[in-house]
């Protein structure tokens, strides 16, 4: 049961991002001056997202979104690579032919990435064209809340260039009388391109969310209004600015990727870096590059680096084992910093991952979910071969400092966490999903005593108690690493979050009680004897999600407590992130809490909890 691949856990962690805030992923910078003439040879400085890259038929897909904002107007331009530019349905259509529908959420404080529409949200259609000729139209979508909704002031203009055309939009901000711009403030837009040959619509492309848009403001990207675009600003802007597809050959292993370069990043870039990088981060090949030009425009965006940008990467991949990988691309400026990267698993073989899972497709929606905000707590990061290592500001840095290892989940939250307490060091290892690549890993038994090594030499400091954390897939770390003798002697405390899993025995549960293999769960039995003892400290906790091809948290639990001799108390009360605690057994120092829920939230709720059960860790 090795290999077995938690894919719940991936499923989870994305029905459950709308739960919390979500991050800022654009920006908008103010405009200088902007003429609505349709040209775009006045938009220097503008935020730049490309779109459609990979499409097979780039030289009519390609295209660039522009973002500028002023006092007045939202600015919103576009370049399209279009060889049959057209629009023949009627104006009830205006989605159905070369266009742009556009999403728009002026809302401010909790409105903001509401759920419905409502005034001060916006979902409109506009075209630069009526059949094959420049004759602009737009419209409002058919909604209530925008029946009694009259656009005012709306400019829109455009022109055709011999690659394709572009397009310039602007909206006034008077229409959204709740809302004043300025630099801070946030709102929530994503610009969906429309794409015909001619005819009506046959393709469709969104910069920063999905079909899901047309649905709900909540999928909407959220996006900041800035006076002018600093490097440093744009490390969260991966997704915008730095778009990327990923094929593979048959017959022999050759991986390619395509990148979009922004313009908005050419000013800075010396190069683009790819690697692929193995199940342990270990980089096992690269390829770097300049961005090349596909259509090179000088006047394009104002800016001798106008034009669509297009950097191409291969990685030979036969003389590397079947297994889980992760393809890395970076943006690096000249002294070879990393500007942001972006990254994407992809498995090379035929056999390392095992059939897809059976999690709940359910999202509960009765009890609140409330999520952590990402931040950045201060103090000192130290990149290692694997993970990061964080000392909070107000962490004193003298004598033996307790170190808390915590795998998968995100490197901000784990951070967050110890920051509040200031009384531990926190290496946080994120290697992707499924338990395989975090056991294999630390399969090498001096794997984890080299890591605590690096990050003392790194760190200048000396560490003394060393807890694991891990949440879902990451117990695979835990388990190999408390199976050597030295791992085991090191660590005084694991705190598994509803991340105790195996396999079961003829691959399949039931029909009534479901055989466990047991063999991945005898040392956290051990653990827990001595937790009793009083020797090592023990902390789980488990949901009633149930996978259903490998065993839940709640059949490891019930199998750990009869090893224990042990029996649940039950409780009814509210527990951390207001969730539902169903149960508990507290003896010694081993603890063991059960709580309701089989869906995607109750899951994350147990990472966001990891502040809360810290507390509970005796450093």
């Amino acid at each position: 049961m090795r290999y077995f691949v938690s894919t719940i856990v991936t499923l989870f962690f994305t029905q459950a991002a709308s739960a919390q805030d979500p991050p800022v992923v654009g920006l908008i910078p103010r405009a200088q001056k902007v003429k609505i003439d349709g040209k775009l040879d006045d938009w220097t400085g503008a935020f730049v997202t490309p779109v459609h890259i990979g499409h097979p038929d780039f030289d009519n897909r390609g295209a660039y979104f522009l973002y500028l904002w002023d006092d007045d107007y939202l600015y919103i331009g576009l370049a399209c690579l279009d060889k049959k530019p057209a629009h023949v349905a009627p104006d009830t259509q205006i989605y159905n032919g070369d266009a742009v529908e556009f999403y728009l959420d002026t809302r401010r404080g909790k409105q903001l990435g509401a759920k419905d529409f409502e005034p001060g949200s916006l979902h409109m259609f506009y075209t630069p064209f009526t059949k094959t000729e420049i004759a602009p139209r737009w419209a409002l979508r058919d909604l209530p809340p925008f029946r009694n909704l009259r656009l005012k002031g709306v400019e829109l203009a455009a022109a055709k260039a011999d690659w394709g055309w572009t397009c310039e939009f602007a909206l006034p901000w008077a229409n959204f009388p709740d809302f004043k711009p300025k630099a801070g403030e946030v709102i929530g837009i994503d610009c969906e391109l429309c794409s015909s040959d001619g005819g009506l619509r046959v393709d469709r492309t969104f910069v920063y969310s999905s079909p899901r848009a047309v649905a709900t403001p909540s999928a909407f990207g959220r996006v900041r209004l800035v006076d002018k675009l600093e490097p440093d600003d744009l490390k969260g802007c991966g997704r915008a600015l730095l778009p990327f597809a990923v094929t593979k050959s048959a017959n022999y292993d050759w991986l390619y990727a395509t990148a979009g370069i922004s313009p908005t990043l050419l000013a800075h870039i010396g190069k683009i870096e790819g690697k692929v990088l193995d199940a342990a981060s270990k980089t096992r090949k690269t390829f770097s590059g300049a961005p090349v030009p596909y259509v090179h425009d000088p006047k394009l965006m104002g800016t001798t680096h106008g034009g669509v940008y297009l950097w191409k990467g291969n990685w030979e991949m036969f003389d590397l084992a079947p297994g889980s990988y992760t393809l890395e691309i970076s943006a690096l400026d000249r002294d070879g910093k990393a500007l942001l990267s972006r990254r994407q698993a992809f498995v090379h073989g035929e056999q390392t991952a095992n059939s897809g899972q059976n999690p709940s497709p359910m999202v509960e929606k009765t009890r609140a979910h409330p999520r952590w905000k990402e931040e950045q707590p201060k103090g000192d990061r130290y990149k290692l071969e694997v993970g990061t290592l964080f000392l909070p500001e107000k962490l004193p840095r003298k004598g033996a400092i307790p170190l808390l290892v915590h795998f998968h989940g995100s490197t901000w939250l784990p951070e967050v966490a110890v920051a509040q307490e200031s009384k531990a060091a926190v290496l946080t290892v994120q290697l992707g999903s499924g338990s395989a690549v975090y056991s294999q890993a630390f399969a090498n038994p001096k794997r984890f005593e080299k890591l605590i090594k690096e990050a003392e030499a790194k760190a200048k400091v000396q560490f003394g108690t060393v807890g694991l954390s891990a949440w879902s897939a990451g117990y695979g770390s835990v388990r190999e690493i408390l199976k050597t003798p030295a791992g085991y002697d090191r660590v005084k405390s694991v705190l598994l979050l509803d991340g105790l899993h195996t396999g079961y025995i003829g691959g399949k549960p039931g029909p009534l009680v479901s055989q466990l293999e047991t063999e991945n769960l005898e040392v956290f039995a051990k653990f827990a004897r001595d937790a009793l003892a009083g020797k090592k400290q023990m902390i789980l906790t488990h949901t009633e999600v149930f996978p259903g091809t490998f065993a839940s948290t709640t059949e490891t639990a019930d199998w750990l407590l009869q090893e224990l001799s042990l029996r649940r108390r039950p409780t009814l009360v509210w527990g951390p992130m207001h969730t539902q605690q169903l149960s508990e057994v507290i003896q010694g120092k081993f603890r063991l809490i059960g709580y309701a829920g089989n869906s995607a939230p109750d899951h994350v709720d147990q990472l966001h909890a990891l502040p809360d059960y810290l507390r509970w860790i005796e450093w």
